[in-house]
């Protein structure tokens, strides 16, 4: 008796959302994937890890990294130049960051 768990799933060429995965499956490029089912394996997991709240890892990644770029954008001066540029306030500063941070809010 085999450990595989088998699972047949029925696309119907006619439905439109159907016809999208098929396609898409079907030019998937067999040397980035191994085959049709490791690639589903992946996306069902994926999707069942966002679906269980695995997303905010990533979120809180990204903000991270964009705390830490603001960081070095604040210390770092731009070398001068004939251009206008205009240097905000700390306030003005803080406001963009907040603005950004709730921005960010819209993807957790």
């Amino acid at each position: 008796m085999s450990d595989v768990h088998r699972l047949t799933i029925r696309l119907n060429p006619h439905d439109d959302k159907e016809r999208s995965i098929i396609s898409f499956l079907d030019s998937l490029d067999s040397k980035k994937y191994k085959s049709k089912n490791s690639f589903v394996i992946e996306a069902l997991d994926h999707y069942i890890s966002y679906l269980s709240g695995g997303n905010n890892k990533l979120l809180d990644d990204i903000r991270q990294i964009f705390r830490e770029e603001v960081q070095v954008s604040h210390s770092v001066q731009p070398a001068h130049t004939n251009e206008w540029n205009p240097q905000l306030s700390e306030e003005e500063s803080k406001e963009n960051e907040q603005n950004v941070l709730v921005d960010l809010e819209m993807f957790g």
